[in-house]
């Protein structure tokens, strides 16, 4: 299960949490997400911080969020080291 939550009270960025296992079931509903924001020149956060599980075809949807200036904030540690162990393997 996942729990998506947003808040655009802030007028310059909206924040987007998410809680629970991020699965590759889920990336439809991010998505959603992420295309309900208003683009009144709000940037894009992803809040990480209470994600448990991020299996591979989640993580490749992350990794593709920085070509879209979303930016990933509170990414668990494995998380962040995978990313890193991705890239170092694609140079």
């Amino acid at each position: 299960m996942l729990r998506i939550d947003v808040s655009t009270e802030n007028s310059q960025e909206a924040i987007i949490s998410l809680s629970g296992n991020f699965t590759g079931e889920y990336i439809r509903c991010v998505e959603a997400a992420i295309a309900d924001v208003p683009q009144k020149n709000q940037s894009i956060l992803l809040n990480l911080k209470h994600v448990g599980v991020v299996d591979r075809e989640s993580m490749s949807f992350l990794r593709s969020l920085g070509d879209r200036d979303i930016r990933l904030t509170q990414c668990p540690a494995y998380v962040l080291r995978w990313m890193d162990q991705d890239c170092r393997n694609c140079s």
